[in-house]
């Protein structure tokens, strides 16, 4: 019985922070719920792998950092961001998302 109600909290939670994270993408206008695995790599292989998996870990909001992206139109800056954005909210540590729907491509 016990092992039931854990089982049926658990899934509950796990509803509810995937309801939170879509209500947050659509409220911040992200065109897509985007995610990390969703990202290619193979796409742009100019691109750092490791330092982009390194802006995932948010270890750059605990020293109040900024991440810049700079490139051509097409080499998925808007899908990284929206990754980006849509991780630190999740984790509920950055303070808001960004608006880019109207930057997109």
């Amino acid at each position: 019985m016990v092992d039931a109600l854990y089982e049926l909290t658990a899934k509950e939670i796990e509803i509810k922070n995937f309801n939170a994270t879509n209500a947050m993408v659509k409220v911040a206008g992200f065109p897509h719920l985007k995610e990390m695995k969703d990202f290619d790599f193979d796409f742009q292989p100019k691109i750092n792998k490791k330092q982009f998996l390194d802006f995932h870990s948010l270890r750059f909001l605990e020293s109040n950092s900024n991440i810049i992206l700079i490139g051509n139109s097409g080499v998925e800056k808007t899908h990284h961001s929206s990754i980006v954005n849509i991780l630190g909210n999740s984790y509920r540590t950055a303070s808001a998302l960004s608006n880019i729907s109207n930057k997109a491509n």
